[in-house]
């Protein structure tokens, strides 16, 4: 492993902190200036009572946790932003990708509301993961710190859900 790659290493917590950062203040602008409900709970297409067996809850974690985050990293960092980035400059690129990104966690069905927070959210990680996928110049970067974020998501979604009831300055951070 080269000094570089091993560096790299480092820079998914540092920038899931930036992530948090930039996070508060989009989502702070968006209650304010656009009158986005940022206390939303997240619709997501099942529930809890669904996870009735061990391997349930695990095959969950899977797609949610590890699946999940490397499809939509190789779609959205990879193919999106590397198609863009060609033809587009550095910030072009990122603000659709993000956008991109952002919309696609926006509608979960047709008997749900729109997500909005949800939307300001992925579109805030976006903009950081584009960020380190054109620092670093590789997807796995985005993909781990997208594993951290869907991490923390399941655990409060699915394993410490009364944690979200006591820490509502937290619920933002919750989506997935």
């Amino acid at each position: 492993m080269t000094g570089q790659r091993f560096l790299e290493i480092f820079i998914s917590p540092f920038a899931f902190v930036a992530y948090f950062l930039l996070t508060m203040v989009a989502m702070s602008i968006a209650s304010g200036v656009f009158s986005v409900d940022m206390q939303q709970k997240q619709v997501i297409p099942f529930s809890q009572s669904m996870l009735a067996t061990h391997w349930q809850f695990i095959m969950v974690f899977v797609v949610l946790v590890v699946l999940a985050p490397i499809v939509e990293e190789l779609l959205y960092r990879g193919y999106l932003y590397g198609k863009l980035r060609n033809s587009f400059s550095i910030w072009i690129s990122i603000i659709v990708t993000s956008i991109a990104f952002g919309a696609a966690h926006l509608w979960v069905g047709p008997d749900s509301p729109l997500q909005w927070a949800v939307a300001v959210d992925t579109f805030t990680l976006s903009l950081v993961m584009c960020a380190t996928r054109e620092y670093t110049g590789a997807i796995w970067v985005p993909i781990m710190m997208h594993m951290m974020k869907n991490g923390i998501a399941f655990y409060f979604l699915f394993i410490n859900t009364g944690a979200i009831n006591q820490t509502e300055s937290l619920l933002p951070f919750i989506f997935m």
